[in-house]
């Protein structure tokens, strides 16, 4: 994904940048254009790959939405725990009297 991040490319030279066979990168290949990571153009008689950034932005946005719901709601409950007013108990955290 490194590679077609900077230019698409056919299978045939991506098999040439690394150390694994035709048919190991065409098995990668199928799996992340499974995945909507990337798209395959049939050009000719080869076909042309290429990343599409849309489908991990989509990914990013989900969890760093999630993210900020959770940190702001364990900030809260670590707020709410620091209060003086409450303390620990063999049952739990209790209001003090």
């Amino acid at each position: 994904m490194e590679i077609l991040n900077h230019e698409d490319s056919t299978l045939l030279a991506l098999t040439s940048s690394f150390d694994i066979s035709f048919q190991a990168i065409s098995k990668h290949l199928k799996i992340l254009e499974q995945a909507r990571l990337i798209t395959k153009q049939k050009q000719g008689k080869y076909y042309l790959c290429s990343y599409n950034p849309e489908t991990l932005k989509t990914a990013i946005d989900w969890i760093t939405k999630h993210h900020k719901f959770w940190q702001d709601n364990f900030d809260r409950l670590a707020d709410f725990l620091n209060e003086p007013k409450h303390e620990k108990s063999s049952y739990g955290w209790r209001i003090k009297k």
